[in-house]
């Protein structure tokens, strides 16, 4: 639960304690019947329930505005997981967008082990993108891009390179 909703919970509570307490000052008044002259007006007893009466409704009062306060904080977070929310769904309508990736690690050279090198393919929707390929030898390292379009790379490519293009593409 958010701190949010434990606050417009803890809110609720205090604002239905004070409606009960409210009732209950409500029902010994009228339990207690109607008093007639001054002397019953002035009793201290009275003056005590208007006192408290009046602590609990301007403490209602205060709850009142933070309640509308919290609720329009509310109001501002869902707006922005909205907006959010758009942009995501907006974000996923891009067919040339390189959310598709398939990674091949492989040994390149007999001499060098421990499967350094790999290959990786960055595809979108329409199966273009690259592939990045790094070869790594006992001296040097090597890397090399090539381009994809519609699944077809443009020279000749390794069985790595092949196998991360169709991994890749078999998710667009």
């Amino acid at each position: 639960m958010s701190t949010t909703g434990v606050a417009l919970g803890l809110l609720a509570l205090v604002l239905a304690v004070t409606a009960i307490v409210l009732a209950t000052i409500a029902n010994r008044r009228w339990a207690a019947g109607p008093r007639r002259g001054a002397a019953a007006a002035a009793s201290p007893e009275r003056a005590e329930e208007r006192a408290a009466l009046r602590t609990l409704e301007e403490g209602l009062a205060a709850l009142r505005g933070q309640v509308d306060e919290l609720g329009g904080r509310v109001d501002e977070v869902r707006d922005r997981a909205d907006a959010l929310a758009r942009a995501v769904e907006s974000a996923g309508e891009d067919p040339t967008a390189l959310r598709h990736l398939a990674l091949v690690w492989y040994d390149a050279f007999a001499d060098v082990g421990g499967r350094l090198s790999y290959s990786v393919a960055l595809l979108d929707d329409t199966r273009s993108g690259i592939v990045l390929t790094t070869l790594a030898g006992k001296a040097d390292v090597r890397t090399y891009v090539r381009t994809i379009s519609v699944g077809q790379a443009e020279g000749t490519l390794t069985a790595e390179e092949q196998q991360a293009i169709e991994a890749a593409g078999r998710d667009a």
